[in-house]
């Protein structure tokens, strides 16, 4: 007489919604944590090369001070000139490698969390699938919010 498979249904129902939920609740909190790690093996790439420089200017300095104090009490003012531009050709050949060195450990980096990103694509293609279609719902409800007056 009572049709008791309804609630068992709706429960059942309930339970399959929120899997794809959890889902992507692990999914973004992942993504999260990797895009902190990246940002933070940035942020330590930078904050070593920032010392680097800072060690190698403080010596350059003074070297140069160095030099200058000598070809001053010489008064050889060609030398001077010459060995400050060696000086400026020096740091600047030195900036040039540090800046490659940063690019192409930016590069690398980069490359990796792509071929990472991708393969989770790959591994798990459902899930990012899902994961979209909740963000741009998402962005899709933020948007129209902010249209209404």
């Amino acid at each position: 007489m009572f049709d008791t498979s309804a609630p068992e249904q709706s429960t059942r129902i309930a339970s399959e919604d929120t899997a794809p939920t959890d889902a992507v609740d692990t999914l973004a909190t992942q993504l999260k944590s990797t895009a902190h790690a990246f940002m933070q093996a940035v942020s330590d790439a930078a904050d070593q090369t920032q010392s680097q420089l800072k060690a190698q200017a403080a010596s350059l300095n003074e070297q140069l001070s160095n030099e200058i104090a000598q070809l001053t009490a010489n008064e050889n003012l060609s030398a001077l000139t010459a060995d400050v531009s060696s000086q400026a050709q020096q740091i600047t050949a030195q900036m040039q490698a540090i800046k490659t060195q940063l690019t192409d450990e930016f590069s690398a980096t980069a490359a990796a969390l792509k071929q990472q990103a991708s393969d989770r694509v790959q591994s798990k293609p459902l899930e990012t699938l899902l994961l979209a279609a909740g963000a741009g719902l998402l962005i899709g409800y933020l948007v129209g919010t902010t249209r209404q007056p």
